[in-house]
C-alpha cells in the first residue's frame, strides 16, 4: 500500500486483517522520502498511541508490551525511521519524514478514531527529533491540537559513555576516536581501549537496531542533542504535555542529560531503577505504563492491585 502523501483514511486495514503477531505494515511517502509504518489495533479501542521508532529499529515498543497494550484497548501505530549508516544528511531527512507523518492530513493514523485521545511516543533518537519539531511554530500548533501527551522514552541527546553531564572525562577521547573512525560501525565492543559499552545488549531482540550506526552518526546526534539543550524553549516544548521515561542505567542515551532537559521543560519524569535503553523492557513496568496511558499516574499505577 503506497501512495504519495500516505494512504487515504479508508485504506487502513481493520484489526481482523492483522498478521498473527497483531502487526500490520504499510508504506508512507512524503516529500520524496519513503518510510515504513506499522500498527497494532485493539478490537475495542480506548486510546491511540502514535509513535516514532529509534534509529534503525523496527518497533517503538517491544512485542510483549505491544501485545499487552492491544489487549487493554490501546492501539499503536508507528513510523519506522529509515535506516541510516552514514553521518551525512542525517537530521534533516529524518525530521522531514517525521514531520510529515505526524502532521499530514492523509497520514495513516488520521483514519483512526478521532473521538479517542491520542498520545505521542518516541524512543531514543526520535526524542530529539520530536523536541526539534516542537520548536517549529506551525508544527507545534498541529501537534498540540492532535496529541494529549508526548512520551519521551530513553530520549537520546548525548552518548552516556562521553556525556557532558555524566562522563565529561571521556568526551575528548571518544570524540577524537569517533572523528577518526566516522564511517566505521559502532560495534557492541568498547571504543579506544575504554570500558564504556556502545550499545545496550539488554534490548529485546525485536527492538534491536537492524544496522548499527556509524561513529560519525553518533557524533552528529550528540551535536544536535547539545544544540537542543542550549536552545530549549520550555514553553514551546511543553505544548504537548511531556512525560520522560528513563532507565537510570541507560548505557546509550545519557539519563542525566535527559533528566536535565525534562527539568527545564517542567516535565514529569519516570526514572526506572536498573533499566537500560529500553526502559519498559521489564514486564513489571507494563501494567503501570498501561494504567498511566489510560489515565492513572505511573507511581499510582505501581501501587494499584
Amino acid at each position: 500500500m503506497t501512495q504519495q502523501d500516505g494512504p487515504a483514511a479508508h485504506d487502513l486495514p481493520a484489526p481482523a486483517i492483522a498478521k498473527p503477531s497483531g502487526i500490520t505494515r504499510g508504506t508512507f511517502n512524503a516529500n520524496g522520502l519513503e518510510a515504513g509504518y506499522a500498527f497494532v489495533r485493539a478490537e475495542r479501542e480506548r486510546r491511540i498511541i502514535v509513535g516514532l521508532t529509534g534509529l534503525n529499529s523496527k518497533t517503538v515498543f517491544s512485542l510483549p508490551l505491544l501485545k499487552e497494550l492491544r489487549e487493554n484497548g490501546i492501539s499503536v501505530i508507528w513510523l519506522i525511521l529509515p535506516e541510516w549508516t552514514q553521518n551525512k544528511q542525517l537530521i534533516d531527512p529524518l525530521r522531514d519524514i517525521c514531520r510529515a507523518f505526524l502532521t499530514n492530513v492523509k497520514s495513516p493514523w488520521r483514519s483512526m478514531d478521532k473521538s479517542l485521545s491520542h498520545d505521542l511516543a518516541v524512543h531514543s533518537v526520535s526524542g530529539q527529533i520530536l523536541l526539534s519539531l516542537m520548536h517549529e511554530r506551525d508544527t507545534n500548533h498541529s501537534l498540540s491540537a492532535a496529541f494529549q501527551r508526548a512520551l519521551y522514552m530513553a530520549p537520546y541527546f548525548d552518548f552516556t559513555g562521553a556525556s557532558l553531564l555524566k562522563t565529561p572525562q571521556n568526551r575528548v577521547a571518544f570524540e577524537t576516536y569517533a572523528s577518526q573512525n566516522a564511517n566505521a560501525p559502532a560495534s557492541w565492543q568498547t571504543f579506544a581501549g575504554t570500558n564504556v559499552p556502545l550499545a545496550d545488549k539488554g534490548l529485546h531482540q525485536d527492538n534491536m537496531p537492524s544496522i548499527l550506526p556509524t561513529f560519525g552518526t553518533i557524533l552528529t546526534l550528540n551535536q544536535e542533542g547539545r544544540r537542543l539543550l542550549r536552545k530549549l524553549n520550555p514553553d514551546e516544548a511543553r505544548a504537548v504535555e511531556p512525560v520522560f521515561i528513563i532507565g537510570d542505567q541507560d548505557p546509550v542515551a545519557c539519563p542525566f542529560t535527559a533528566q536535565e532537559i525534562a527539568r527545564k521543560m517542567n516535565a514529569d519524569i519516570i526514572l526506572i531503577e536498573g533499566a537500560g535503553h529500553e526502559p519498559l523492557k521489564n514486564p513489571d513496568t507494563h501494567k503501570p505504563f498501561i494504567n498511566m496511558v489510560l489515565g492513572t499516574g505511573y507511581q499510582a499505577a505501581l501501587a494499584s492491585p
